[in-house]
């Protein structure tokens, strides 16, 4: 089983206002990219580290990621991504080794997400499960509302907060993104497996692979860096 992680890190990060994009934000002087790689290169069994970046960023990105020490025998390359993430998912699809066999689906603006969690995706993916994603449990009341009333209260036991990295066999994600219809706006990879009637089966995820994307969140994970 070799393993290669894509990371999505062509987001613009509207929601924090004027900048440079999301992923070359800094966060304790490293930018959010470099969190991001540092740790997903470390999940067991990765070869390979697939890095989308906005086209007018390209440079920028590579620059930010140069100077990172990766394992040894991972290797590490930036594209340019695509117009939505799905795209960008895609070009990296194609990028990666023939030899690659799995592949995670990471997002930079979670880049505080422990190599641990990228280690228990890979655990079940060797297992045999084919579609696997990283889920946190819901801890508020969850309410459904229609015209701004309460409708009805949906059981927390139910639901999940889904995270990344998205563990896949590289047969069936690529299958997932072929067969994706050219108007539908996926959020995430999960979501193409599942329109195809595949199962997608969960790991515990961490509180601290929260997605980053305003500026109270750099707060929160700024607290999160220095309590380790």
């Amino acid at each position: 089983m070799k393993s290669a992680v894509l990371v999505a890190a062509g987001g613009l990060g509207t929601r924090l206002g004027p900048g440079a994009p999301k992923g070359l934000r800094e966060l304790a002087g490293r930018s959010l990219v470099v969190h991001a790689v540092d740790r997903m290169a470390a999940v067991d069994g990765v070869v390979e580290v697939v890095v989308a970046a906005p086209e007018a960023h390209l440079a920028d990105v590579q620059r930010a990621i140069a100077g990172l020490s990766l394992p040894a025998g991972v290797e590490l390359a930036v594209i340019v991504g695509g117009v939505l993430r799905q795209d960008s998912v895609r070009l990296m699809l194609d990028a990666i080794d023939d030899e690659i066999t799995h592949v995670l689906v990471h997002d930079a603006a979670r880049s505080l997400t422990p190599t641990s969690v990228g280690d228990a995706v890979v655990d079940s993916l060797r297992a045999g499960n084919d579609a696997v994603v990283p889920v946190i449990p819901v801890v508020d009341t969850v309410a459904r509302i229609d015209g701004g009333a309460i409708t009805a209260q949906v059981p927390r036991s139910e639901l999940a907060l889904v995270q990344t990295p998205q563990g896949f066999s590289r047969p069936l994600l690529q299958r997932a993104h072929a067969e994706c219809p050219p108007n539908h706006e996926a959020t995430d990879d999960a979501s193409l497996v599942l329109r195809l009637g595949e199962p997608v089966v969960t790991v515990p995820g961490d509180p601290r692979a929260m997605k980053i994307t305003t500026e109270p969140d750099f707060v929160v994970a700024a607290a999160w860096l220095e309590s380790v």
